[in-house]
């Protein structure tokens, strides 16, 4: 989660499939097929307020690593499969 801010709230809101591109889905899929040491993957709409007022929606896709797949290299290879495919992007 980043860094507290002064009512700085996050709240995931449902998702559905048509809430995800395509071709994001497909490479996201992708690459978590490709790296062992991603147990699931998983996409879904935040809604983020701070001070009350709307400041964005975005989509978010997040992992969760494997039982074993949490050693800082594995994690560091699962950080630079997922920068390569979604350059400018954070995984969560």
């Amino acid at each position: 989660m980043p860094a507290a801010r002064a009512g700085y709230r996050l709240r995931l809101v449902p998702t559905q499939d048509e809430d995800v591109p395509r071709d994001v889905a497909l490479r996201f899929r992708q690459v978590c097929a490709a790296v062992s040491a991603v147990g699931a993957g998983f996409a879904c709409r935040q809604h983020i307020t701070i001070g009350g007022d709307v400041h964005e929606e975005r989509l978010a896709l997040a992992v969760h690593l494997a039982p074993g797949g949490r050693s800082h290299d594995e994690q560091m290879h699962v950080m630079g499969a997922f920068g390569e495919e979604f350059p400018g992007e954070r995984l969560h």
